[in-house]
């Protein structure tokens, strides 16, 4: 535990850093020769601003979301141990299950579209794109679709006790959180690298929800414990007679 504890707040520091080193920086090589080139751009001419774009830009951005990506998991992984008593521990009450099911598709749907906004600002889209109110079109749906997965994830609840988080058993105990295990850990590894924030936290929070919902299905260590005394006890009293 002392191992994990200081290597999250190695992340931290790291993180920090990486934050800390993003400040000064300009966001691209030469502001000015960037904004000139896209003056003499045609309309409609994207695929060359997406080129310019990618061969000016420093690591400005990389830096700043890598760094709050870096400050950010170690934080919230470390708050659950400190809620678990030094265990990542599933919630104790059914109401907070509820609760996390509600906040999911808000973070989700919310980390979409502060996505569009962040690349609007950081010129990610040329000014004659409607980068904007497309895609923003679609976020009731996405928040819809999210809530209706996450309540209805709620159904596959069975006994609620804050029990220690054990990813493979948990993973294990239905197909239906299996596969929202898989969805949720390859959204953290493709967005991670890129320091994508605001995707990767709602995503580790997504895979804690089906894990400790994993958990309600699995009995816990003592009570299989117990099951394995007993049946023993009962074999040795059959043997006897």
């Amino acid at each position: 535990m002392v191992l994990v504890v200081f290597s999250a707040f190695a992340v931290i520091g790291l993180g920090a850093w990486l934050y800390h080193s993003s400040v000064a920086m300009a966001p691209f090589t030469d502001e000015r020769a960037f904004a000139a080139a896209v003056g003499e751009m045609r309309m409609g001419d994207s695929e060359v601003y997406h080129r310019l774009h990618k061969e000016m830009r420093t690591s400005k951005a990389w830096r700043q979301d890598m760094g709050i990506s870096l400050l950010l998991l170690p934080a919230l992984f470390l708050g659950l141990l400190a809620l678990g008593r030094g265990r990542l521990r599933a919630p104790p009450r059914k109401w907070m299950f509820v609760l996390i099911a509600i906040v999911l598709p808000i973070l989700s749907t919310g980390g979409f579209v502060f996505d569009l906004f962040q690349g609007n600002e950081r010129r990610e889209f040329p000014h004659w794109a409607d980068s904007l109110s497309i895609p923003l079109m679609g976020v009731p749906v996405i928040f819809a679709l999210g809530l209706y997965l996450s309540l209805m994830y709620l159904l596959l609840i069975k006994e609620v006790r804050a029990s220690p988080v054990r990813p493979l058993a948990a993973a294990r105990s239905n197909y239906w959180i299996l596969a929202l295990v898989f969805v949720t850990l390859f959204e953290l590894i493709v967005t991670l690298p890129f320091g994508q924030y605001y995707y990767t936290v709602p995503s580790f929070l997504w895979l804690y929800y089906a894990l400790s919902i994993g958990m309600t299905r699995v009995g816990s260590e003592p009570e299989q414990a117990v099951g394995v005394a007993v049946k023993g006890t009962n074999a040795r009293v059959n043997a006897r007679e």
